[in-house]
């Protein structure tokens, strides 16, 4: 089950992010196995983005499409992260990708693990 897309032009249902979370929480409960998860962020002076998604690349491509949009400057994170216990929060793993906005170029630069 893919994760309902999260970005700055509008959130999905609060219900389809309920569903999906309890489906991941049950699939968590009869294997034993956290599959991963990616959140993505992007901040900039006039714009801040974010969302979560499953598909490690399609993370990427989010903050990239967002940097773009943005200020020289501008900088964006894809982290790795699991659902919390008890809540419909996230738990940070680790950090998979940062990037920034080059000023001179305007090129998206990345740094990877």
């Amino acid at each position: 089950m893919s994760a309902p897309h999260q970005h700055a032009t509008g959130d999905p249902e609060p219900r389809d992010v309920y569903r999906w979370c309890i489906a991941r929480g049950l699939a968590l409960l009869l294997t034993g196995e956290e599959e991963p998860m990616y959140a993505w962020d992007v901040r900039t002076p006039d714009l801040g983005a974010g969302g979560v998604t499953d598909v490690r690349e399609r993370a990427f491509q989010e903050v990239d499409a967002a940097l773009r949009k943005g200020e020289p400057g501008a900088v964006g994170v894809v982290r790795e992260v699991v659902l919390g216990t008890g809540t419909i929060t996230y738990r940070d793993v680790r950090v998979v990708g940062e990037a920034r906005l080059d000023g001179d170029s305007g090129s998206v630069v990345w740094a990877h693990e």
